[in-house]
């Protein structure tokens, strides 16, 4: 469903990729996992046809994000790391303009609308503006928009921040559905235990880089943990803190 085959992206003098070469099946809770600044984001926007490879090819379905953003961002929802919401909206007034621009017929929008926003608790506030919500109320409305037209590519990126326990419990549930069902998802993320949780296969991406990709079953087998093959990587940013340095914390 996914494929990136030898991708370059440069902004200027820094090369962010540097020949990134890895699939995504269907059905697959895929993690990109890395540090800030590995080209994780990039990576993402070059899927959504933001950005343009300087080398090599991205497609997603056999199409180019860049030459067929329409037929693209039709099978795709996403949660970007930035928050962007008309704040001066309600989330029904949100996800109604959401639902009009991706063609759907208004009222099998509205349904869906209240069954996402009823899954995460927030459908009595559905007609409240949405600058007076709490970061993680907002996050449940992003999440309520990349599934409103029912995508078969989820993009997330970082899309837990700020959200409750209880919330990210049936977030993991609903994701793990959406692959049952054979959506395709991209987990892309720094913080490793979740990654480690909730996807399927992995890659690692380090200083524009892959240095690992395999399934999650073969690499508990191999390392033990994703934080023991993080660790051991070339490149990965693990500075060495002394014992007495964390006894005075």
């Amino acid at each position: 469903m996914i494929t990136f085959s030898g991708v370059h992206k440069s902004y200027g003098d820094n090369d962010v990729l540097k020949g990134v070469d890895f699939t995504v099946s269907e059905g697959t809770i895929h993690g990109y996992l890395g540090p800030n600044g590995a080209g994780k984001s990039t990576s993402l926007k070059l899927l959504l046809g933001l950005l343009v490879p300087d080398k090599g090819r991205v497609s997603i379905a056999g199409l180019n994000p860049a030459t067929h953003p329409v037929e693209v961002r039709k099978r795709i929802g996403f949660v970007p790391e930035e928050l962007s919401l008309y704040e001066h909206l309600t989330p029904y007034e949100f996800l109604h303009v959401l639902g009009e621009i991706h063609g759907m017929v208004r009222d099998s929008a509205e349904e869906r609308m209240n069954n996402l926003l009823e899954l995460f608790g927030i459908n009595h506030v559905k007609h409240h503006l949405l600058s007076s919500f709490s970061r993680g109320m907002k996050q449940k409305v992003m999440i309520s928009a990349a599934l409103l037209h029912d995508p078969d590519v989820l993009l997330l990126d970082e899309p837990l921040s700020g959200m409750d326990v209880n919330a990210v419990l049936i977030f993991r549930d609903l994701i793990r559905q959406l692959a049952n069902e054979g959506k395709t998802i991209i987990y892309s993320s720094h913080i490793i235990e979740v990654v480690e949780r909730v996807c399927d296969r992995v890659t690692l991406l380090l200083e524009g880089q892959i240095r690992h990709e395999g399934e999650m079953s073969e690499i508990r087998k191999a390392t033990g943990s994703l934080e023991t093959l993080f660790r051991e990587s070339p490149g990965a940013p693990i500075q060495e803190i002394s014992l007495a340095i964390i006894e005075k914390l």
